[in-house]
């Protein structure tokens, strides 16, 4: 398991620190442990969701500090909402933030440190806007459908469209 694995949910992770931990791989169990799918190297681990993922420390740790699924960088308007007891601690900037709202976290020391996206046939609008992460593309990403979804933004600071296609 890695440290925190993130499945078709609403997460905020806030103001933690992960260190020293394991890539997530290996252990006694099968390749689909036991029905929770597959898994990849990392400290957190992200599939089909938006999380929240601000102001964290993440060091130290044998496998990249975040791993997405390239379907994850979606297009949806995310921003944060603060912690479940209300609006206490809520982040008020980047309210114009698409797909998983991932900012002003600390890396050290992590095998990759920076969020590799995992490639896979992208089937809905996609937008990189998490401009103060390094995007890690280590696999292919297929764009086949231009007609209904399909493209890629990737984002500046200030907003410049550096390409339009991944």
């Amino acid at each position: 398991m890695n440290a925190v694995e993130v499945h078709q949910s609403i997460v905020r992770i806030a103001d933690s620190v992960f260190e020293e931990n394991n890539n997530g791989l290996g252990g006694q169990a099968p390749a689909g442990r036991f029905g929770r799918g597959f898994n990849e190297a990392s400290t957190i681990f992200v599939r089909g969701a938006q999380p929240v993922i601000i102001n964290n420390t993440i060091r130290d740790n044998l496998g990249p500090a975040i791993s997405i699924n390239v379907n994850a960088l979606s297009s949806s308007l995310v921003t944060d909402w603060g912690r479940s007891t209300g609006k206490v601690d809520k982040l008020g900037k980047y309210l114009t933030n698409q797909g998983p709202l991932i900012r002003l976290n600390k890396l050290d020391a992590n095998q990759i440190n920076g969020m590799v996206v995992r490639g896979e046939t992208l089937t809905t609008e996609s937008d990189w806007d998490d401009t103060d992460i390094v995007h890690v593309l280590l696999d292919t990403v297929y764009i086949s459908d231009f007609h209904t979804y399909g493209g890629c933004i990737w984002r500046a600071t200030p907003p410049k469209v550096w390409s339009s296609s991944c």
